[in-house]
């Protein structure tokens, strides 16, 4: 994604984030309250970075979900990134559209140099998320009890990574 898909990304991933606050660090309201050039900045990386796209679904004009990549910074750790923001709307699910989105994030990170892993962390309630993931390839390897606060009360989070480069194990 570009920064010309303000608009459509900014609704869509307010929609995931009130929909589904358990899934994501980020909550609605800072998503509210974010200046447009901090969602700005989000976007031109995603255009200038290899490593750290947004990658969108769209039926005919219309964001109908999204994945982001972030690869890590620092060097020792840059061999890694993390899956973010993956959603898809409701209306949509069940077609084929979280998996086009899963695997279009694979073949992107596959194209960044260096990057070595990809990691990604669900609610231990998010089932279909989880069995998704698995399918593709997707290991589990931890379970953090508690790991998000919310207002109804804790959630638990599972953490997978997938291996991009599996003949260099």
């Amino acid at each position: 994604m570009v920064p010309s898909d303000f608009d459509q990304y900014y609704e869509t991933r307010l929609a995931a984030l009130v929909e589904s606050p358990a899934a994501y660090a980020t909550d609605a309201e800072a998503w509210r309250t974010a200046s447009r050039s901090t969602i700005e900045r989000h976007l031109q990386r995603s255009a200038d970075e290899p490593g750290s796209p947004i990658l969108g679904a769209w039926e005919q004009d219309d964001l109908i979900g999204l994945v982001g990549i972030s690869r890590e910074q620092r060097p020792s750790v840059a061999h890694k990134a993390g899956l973010w923001g993956w959603h898809v709307r409701p209306e949509f699910r069940h077609q084929g559209v979280g998996r086009s989105l899963v695997t279009a994030a694979i073949s992107a990170a596959r194209t960044a140099e260096g990057l070595r892993q990809l990691r990604a962390v669900v609610p231990a309630s998010g089932a279909a998320a989880l069995s998704l993931l698995e399918s593709e390839g997707f290991k589990r390897f931890g379970l953090e009890p508690d790991a998000r606060r919310m207002d109804t009360g804790f959630v638990d989070q599972v953490y997978l990574w997938y291996l991009l480069e599996a003949d260099r194990v």
